[in-house]
């Protein structure tokens, strides 16, 4: 799928001419690209390139006067063979590609910061993790400059996989970034044109991520407050339904959700009557009890067998937006 995307595209546009500079691995052509941060996450992806014969890559960190901080940044990037900068403008103005990887809630900021020095023909490529709104803004920022912005939102942790981690791309200069890095053997994922997008997609996996832990910490404080060993549970939680494909987990749990709502809800305040036995408080179970009641209303196992095949799920959700039309009942 990839590769016809990238074909497609090749026939339309060229990669600018500035991507053309500079002299990388196996006499392909290697951008020059500047990193803003020097967290782990731009660490591990360094790491990984850097065993991968790849080096010269510029890093800015911001000045601090922590000498320490300051020398362990020095070693690392030694390491790397990389430039350690502690001037914007200068790895701005010095990179054809800058990937912005800082804190989501300074993102915005960092972008605002680089367009002053930013100029056509270049891309600004934005890895926090920060929400759609924020890389909106961001792209909109980068583009009155006549640079192009790409929202990656990284999906795997480097730490793990290194620069070979999953990253979704989304933006106008997506494809651009695709196409210069190629030669880096990165797992890239073309997902459209709008910024935003990828960020989006990373923040419904955090919702889910997140909430999952929530569920584990209310989980093990019950545990530990019955008296349960984590040894007799931890099994069975790690696969409940054994021979189920893991890519079939999502349609499976929702459509049980779905067109069990009204059995689960009860079952799930028998579980909070033990709950608060125990002296824990359910905060995530209380939640969970009134998102079963609002589905359970909608009687969606009037409408479909609980034995409808796993990968049919959007169907229910489909019939749930139109009893809720025919209702006038809010789906929210």
């Amino acid at each position: 799928m990839r590769g016809d995307i990238m074909m497609a595209y090749a026939k339309e546009t060229k990669i600018n001419k500035v991507l053309n500079e500079g002299k990388g691995k196996n006499n392909t052509t290697q951008p020059k690209i500047g990193f803003i941060g020097f967290g782990e996450v731009t660490f591990h992806v360094l790491d990984g390139l850097h065993q991968n014969q790849f080096k010269g890559f510029n890093i800015y960190s911001r000045p601090v006067t922590d000498r320490a901080k300051t020398d362990f940044h020095r070693e690392r990037a030694e390491k790397l063979e990389a430039n350690l900068l502690f001037s914007l403008q200068e790895l701005v103005e010095g990179s054809d590609i800058i990937i912005s990887s800082v804190r989501g809630d300074t993102s915005l900021e960092v972008a605002e910061q680089a367009a002053q020095f930013i100029k056509p023909g270049q891309i600004f490529a934005d890895l926090n993790n920060a929400i759609p709104s924020v890389k909106k803004k961001s792209s909109a920022i980068i583009n009155s400059k006549g640079a192009k912005f790409v929202d990656i939102a990284l999906l795997e942790l480097p730490v793990q996989t290194k620069h070979r981690a999953l990253m979704y791309l989304s933006g106008d200069g997506a494809l651009d970034l695709m196409e210069a890095m190629d030669q880096f053997n990165m797992n890239f994922e073309y997902i459209g044109a709008e910024p935003g997008k990828a960020a989006m997609i990373k923040a419904l996996v955090n919702i889910f991520m997140k909430g999952l832990q929530g569920v584990y910490l209310e989980f093990v404080l019950g545990a530990q407050k019955a008296g349960v060993s984590l040894d007799l549970l931890e099994p069975l939680l790690v696969k409940p339904v054994l021979d189920l494909p893991r890519e079939k987990d999502l349609g499976f749990w929702f459509i049980r959700g779905a067109l069990l709502a009204g059995r689960k809800e009860s079952e799930m305040k028998a579980a909070l009557e033990l709950m608060t036995d125990l002296d824990v408080e359910p905060l995530i179970l209380k939640a969970t009890i009134e998102r079963l009641s609002r589905v359970a209303r909608l009687k969606l196992n009037q409408y479909f067998d609980a034995t409808i095949p796993v990968d049919e799920y959007q169907r229910i959700i489909t019939k749930m937006y139109q009893i809720g039309n025919d209702e006038n009942i809010a789906i929210r």
